[in-house]
């Protein structure tokens, strides 16, 4: 079988303030590639920017009214690496390699808000923290 492939997509901050976090960040990362996005699966506002090159993504997480994955990682600091994320060749394979490995499923896979035709979930694990993968999915499945 094919090794499956997998490849740095982006590093997340939990952050209490999106706008905060950008004058903060904007000389390191002074593309925005995507403003303050809802994804309702998560209930968070997504920001991706990019750094001069375009080579290196990060996402800025701020959390929604109510319950949501971040409200208490910013409870007592403004922001905080959040997850670390890989894109995957084969989004089943992908969870079946995490599984494998050790990682525990946290949250179902959904389909991304931003990226439609990605789907994400999120997994942990105790010598890491939180991973996201995001990927296609090969089997059709919706």
């Amino acid at each position: 079988m094919k090794k499956l492939k997998l490849s740095l997509d982006h590093i997340a901050y939990a952050v209490k303030s999106t706008d905060e976090t950008l004058k903060s960040v904007r000389f390191l990362f002074p593309k925005i590639k995507k403003y303050r996005a809802y994804e309702e699966a998560q209930n968070v506002f997504i920001t991706y920017l990019m750094d001069r090159t375009g080579g290196h993504r990060i996402e800025l997480v701020e959390g929604g009214e109510g319950r949501n994955p971040v409200q208490n990682l910013v409870a007592t600091t403004d922001a905080t690496i959040y997850h670390i994320c890989y894109r995957v060749d084969d989004f089943e394979r992908g969870m079946d390699e995490f599984k494998k490995n050790g990682f525990h499923r946290i949250t179902k896979p959904f389909k991304s808000a931003l990226e439609r035709s990605l789907w994400a979930c999120h997994y942990y694990h105790p010598k890491i923290g939180v991973v996201e993968i995001v990927g296609k999915r090969k089997s059709g499945a919706a």
